[in-house]
């Protein structure tokens, strides 16, 4: 289990279970050019199950952290949560994500003539055993991409349901968990046959969204916003090892095309295939390969784990 990169959900999981919520999501500037914070649905449900496990309650907690307007709390929360006795139970609890990745996997199979098959079976083993969900633990701590990545998953399932308002909700949890994902909604737009859809999806996104983000902001202030709609999404880096790097963009300019890429050319994916629906549970899987693909064709950096939605979604 690799602490890397737990630094973007790891501090307001730990600061929300013990009841201070106004400093989880205040990072110092020293610290949030280095770990911006993920969207905000994993660490609530980190601090859900720290809560109701008690993790941490039999370990003196640093009350003084919210102390001078939280200046302390990120730095604080982090080394508590990852450098005691408690860092490995702290860690394990990102576990609880592969279910949802599993089930939203399920969820998908179970629209096609594949439901109740030992093609099931198969799956679960495929997904268990697959490197991109092993890398969110081993590699860099990012159970949130297949936390993201189940609720699309399911998502997608509800929209070749034609359960629309189940599948705004789920679409708008997932973007909340790791904005990466809204590939993979661009192209669940094909599934939505008449403009009613369309309607049930945002009510039931923008209630979900409204849910979600207006307690938060009046728990942990107005940093709720950011982290839902960016997340780490825009964390400037230097390009190396890249296309990128190769014509010697970096900075602003490499980083602007690395998020706006993907998005711009899979729009041009999306609107071949509203020219060829309906879309078989196939041709949507290896639509969202393709546009993952994308992403790593505009990527400024290359790193192991962000093959991880690429290797998930294709089994």
């Amino acid at each position: 289990m690799s602490p890397a990169d737990s630094g973007t959900v790891l501090p307001s999981a730990t600061l929300w279970a013990h009841g201070l919520g106004a400093c989880a999501l205040v990072t110092p500037t020293s610290s949030s050019a280095a770990y911006p914070l993920s969207g905000p649905v994993f660490p609530l449900l980190d601090a859900l199950f720290q809560w109701v496990l008690r993790l941490g309650h039999d370990v003196p907690f640093p009350a003084h952290l919210g102390a001078r307007h939280c200046a302390q709390a990120y730095n604080g929360a982090f080394t508590w949560a990852t450098k005691g006795p408690l860092a490995v139970k702290e860690l394990d609890l990102g576990f609880v994500t592969w279910p949802v990745l599993a089930l939203g996997a399920l969820s998908l199979l179970r629209t096609s003539n594949r439901a109740r098959t030992r093609d099931e079976w198969w799956l679960l083993l495929a997904l268990a055993v697959s490197p991109g969900a092993l890398f969110a633990f081993m590699d860099y701590y990012h159970p949130e991409d297949l936390l993201a990545l189940g609720l699309a998953l399911a998502c997608a399932a509800a929209l070749r349901r034609e359960h629309f308002v189940v599948g705004g909700t789920l679409g708008a949890l997932a973007f909340a968990s790791q904005q990466n994902v809204v590939l993979i909604l661009m192209v669940c737009t094909v599934l939505l046959p008449h403009g009613r859809a369309w309607w049930r999806v945002g009510l039931g996104g923008t209630l979900t969204l409204v849910a979600l983000v207006v307690p938060l902001t009046l728990w942990s202030g107005t940093h709720v916003f950011r982290d839902t709609l960016i997340g780490t999404g825009l964390t400037d880096a230097p390009a190396y090892g890249t296309w990128m790097a190769q014509l010697g963009l970096s900075g602003v300019p490499a980083l602007w095309i690395s998020r706006f890429g993907p998005l711009l050319t899979s729009l041009g994916l999306v609107v071949w295939l509203y020219r060829r629906r309906p879309l078989s549970l196939l041709g949507l899987i290896a639509s969202f390969e393709v546009v993952f693909s994308l992403r790593l064709v505009f990527e400024e950096n290359i790193w192991g784990y962000y093959e991880r939605e690429h290797s998930c979604a294709g089994r």
